[in-house]
């Protein structure tokens, strides 16, 4: 089960990472 945790955190991690990335670059292409 704690192996289960670990992904679902791996996964949550990476979409919160790609959203800033995508973020941080409209605004660095809007800029």
């Amino acid at each position: 089960m704690k192996a289960l945790e670990d992904e679902n955190t791996r996964l949550s991690t990476t979409m919160v990472s790609e959203e800033m990335l995508a973020t941080v670059t409209r605004l660095f292409l809007s800029g």
